[in-house]
């Protein structure tokens, strides 16, 4: 702690303040073979192969409707976790309640620039021929999101692709393995255009198959990407070193770092707004001094209204729990003790 402390502080990062509004929404439309133009993430879907921070986020795919073979050949190879939308920009980030990434959210929303038009003339101004946009169209954009659990890259992931306004495409790595996946993926984004395709834990893909890592790297440089679709690679890994450097190379790599103690304050704030404003204080400089992140936040936060709901109810004698409408009116807001307990047990784990 002592030397982190006396770490030269890193200057400040300005806010977010730029708007989708502000470059020319403008890009080519882009075909949602569902339909409309619904934001929302599709019904929950029974499967378990939905990670955990997937779903945590509220997120999951519509059932495939049937069983038999031929339904399955048609189905498509990722999951369609977010449709098509308006572009959010950076409202996005503050809708889903990212603090703390202003710099990462600035580096993020400059690939809006990458499905416009316009961003393809003025590179042709600045690049020589030679160094433009093939016919074949432009290779797919890679980012990877690194940093250790917890830290927001999977909430990034989702709230990035609000604000470009584009389908998340999730892809699982039994499916992703399967003979001829590239070429589905290539036939599939022909139709579908512009889209965010999202590899969770991206280690997990490149450690298995080379073959497979091989396809990628070819995929990645524009060979078997679509010709006619902006696509944006999006990966996420708690350790960067299990990638094959030749791939990580290829990418644009974001970090992301456990919160600072103001950052914590915020997310408290967020969780216990009723609390006192040096209850909060020191949630946050508990929750720094144990190295928690803003998934410890929530998770404590949920923990504390659990027992203090059960505790009220306990109290008023509801034998039927929560079977009743009205069996919380008049619970109070957990106490602040409540939090701490949570806290100092996770800075422990």
């Amino acid at each position: 702690m002592g030397a982190s402390a006396a770490r030269e502080k890193p200057p400040p990062v300005p806010d977010v303040a730029v708007q989708v509004d502000d470059l020319a929404d403008i890009r080519r439309p882009s075909a949602d073979q569902n339909g409309g133009n619904d934001s929302q993430p599709n019904a929950a879907e029974s499967g378990s192969d939905m990670p955990s921070a997937m779903q945590a986020l509220g997120l999951g795919v519509a059932p495939q409707q049937g069983d038999s073979a031929a339904t399955k050949q048609r189905q498509p190879p990722y999951r369609e976790v977010l449709k098509v939308s308006q572009p959010l920009g950076a409202e996005a980030f503050r809708k889903d309640g990212c603090i703390g990434t202003q710099e990462q959210q600035l580096r993020m929303l400059g690939y809006y620039a990458f499905l416009t038009p316009d961003f393809e003339r003025y590179q042709d101004t600045i690049r020589s021929a030679e160094a433009c946009i093939s016919e074949q169209g432009p290779a797919p954009q890679f980012l990877v999101f690194e940093g250790q659990p917890g830290t927001g890259k999977t909430k990034h992931a989702v709230a990035f692709a609000k604000a470009m306004g584009l389908p998340l495409l999730y892809v699982t790595p039994d499916v992703a393995q399967k003979p001829g996946w590239f070429n589905q993926v290539h036939a599939d984004l022909e139709k579908r255009r512009d889209a965010v395709l999202f590899f969770d834990e991206l280690d997990t893909f490149t450690t298995n198959s080379e073959k497979w890592c091989s396809q990628f790297r070819q995929f990645l440089d524009g060979v078997l990407s679509p010709s006619d679709a902006r696509v944006i690679v999006l990966g996420t890994t708690n350790d960067a070193e299990k990638i094959a450097p030749d791939i990580l190379h290829r990418s644009d790599r974001i970090r992301f770092d456990r919160p600072e103690a103001v950052h914590l304050r915020s997310m408290w704030q967020m969780y216990a707004q009723h609390l006192k404003d040096d209850e909060v204080q020191q949630l946050a400089a508990t929750s720094s001094a144990g190295g928690l992140t803003g998934r410890d936040v929530r998770q404590c936060a949920d923990f504390a209204e659990r027992q203090t709901t059960i505790s009220f109810l306990n109290r008023q004698g509801h034998g039927g729990g929560y079977a009743h409408g009205m069996a919380l009116a008049g619970c109070p807001g957990p106490a602040a003790d409540l939090y701490q307990q949570c806290i100092r047990r996770r800075s422990r784990d």
